[in-house]
């Protein structure tokens, strides 16, 4: 594409240019330029993708981000369409595998390139973490395989996957973001880590068919709205029911069946916790 159809600011502090978006919507392809020159601070390295730079861009199914990107914003590659993120050779901060995004060490996935029409994933076991909204508003994703080494699953990261039918946590994840799992509509099937610590705000909101879950012994806080709107939950088996609290209120967890009642309906603005 022309690269004046892509609007940038000039950045003072690090000197040098920020993608914050295009003039042209519907394109298909963006190849970023490695430098830049507005008229008025002269040639600089472009150095930022904005939030949401290319959120907006509902045909875009390439895009190459070039070596002096250092820093890219919240779902600035949260593109509908997109089928293929590259890296320039050069760039220390990022790489591409199979066309998606990961931290230039391999450890953290970015951005799945959420226009590919796979219907299963396994990401690599090099991952530590799932970044925020990594997965989200992906359409056509069944399966996802995390693997052991996966520590933290950021916020949002599998928001809005409305095909995804079922999730295994590893052993190795202790913690899981807000809305992790939020408007996973066709989620039947979710098994937790048993390692894991905290779920997060609105995990599981609006997870239509989910009909039970096993909270693992290890969790000590369940946050707001977990589990909001799964109306096809009939079991919450908590592995340990003692010693939890909503409201500052002691709770009796010993009941399945009205655990799940508690937890989709009745207990939704509170958080959940457990003494030690």
């Amino acid at each position: 594409m022309d690269w004046e159809e892509l609007e940038f600011e000039y950045d003072a502090v690090g000197n040098g240019y920020v993608v914050t978006g295009v003039e042209n919507d519907v394109i298909e392809d963006v190849d970023i330029p490695e430098t830049y020159d507005d008229g008025e601070h002269g040639r600089h390295p472009v150095t930022d993708i904005g939030e949401g730079a290319f959120a907006g861009c509902k045909s875009l199914e390439s895009i190459t981000i070039p070596a002096f990107v250092t820093s890219i914003g919240k779902k600035a590659l949260n593109c509908i369409a997109l089928t293929e993120i590259n890296v320039s050779e050069g760039n220390t901060s990022f790489k591409s595998i199979d066309g998606n995004l990961y931290g230039f060490d391999g450890t953290e996935l970015i951005q799945y390139a959420i226009g590919k029409t796979e219907s299963s994933f396994a990401i690599p076991d090099s991952v530590i973490s799932i970044g925020f909204h990594a997965f989200g508003n992906c359409q056509l994703l069944e399966n996802v395989t995390i693997p052991d080494s996966v520590i933290s699953i950021g916020d949002e990261a599998f928001t809005g996957c409305i095909a995804l039918e079922s999730i295994t946590l590893p052993d190795s994840a202790t913690s899981l973001g807000n809305m992790v799992f939020s408007n996973c509509w066709s989620l039947g099937k979710a098994t937790l880590s048993a390692s894991l610590k905290t779920i997060g705000y609105a995990a599981f909101g609006f997870c239509d068919e989910l009909e039970e879950i096993t909270i693992p012994k290890s969790v000590a806080s369940i946050g707001r709205m977990a589990f909001m709107g799964c109306d096809s939950l009939e079991s919450a088996i908590f592995e340990d029911p003692h010693g939890w609290s909503a409201g500052g209120g002691p709770l009796d967890l010993s009941d399945p069946e009205r655990n799940a009642w508690l937890l989709s309906e009745y207990l939704i603005s509170s958080e959940l916790a457990r003494d030690d």
